[in-house]
């Protein structure tokens, strides 16, 4: 199983986040990569990324995402 590693992302957020509002998680399998980053600003953002897919939005729209209420663009 892959084992994820946590870097602070300087290209997303060029400005300090404190640890309990945001977190990032990029789990290398091979030569693929996936990130996973969720902040804590007004609202819960979540991105996903994996090579050149990128998703990014709130919790709520993830949520409605995985449940199939919404289709991705």
């Amino acid at each position: 199983m892959p084992v994820p590693y946590f870097l602070p992302s300087l290209i997303s957020f060029p400005y300090f986040l404190p640890s309990e509002r945001w977190g990032e998680a990029v789990f290398q399998i091979g030569d693929e990569e996936i990130v996973l980053e969720v902040s804590v600003e007004e609202d819960v953002i979540v991105a996903i990324m994996a090579g050149d897919a990128v998703w990014k939005g709130t919790l709520k729209g993830l949520k409605e995402l995985l449940k199939g209420e919404i289709r991705a663009r």
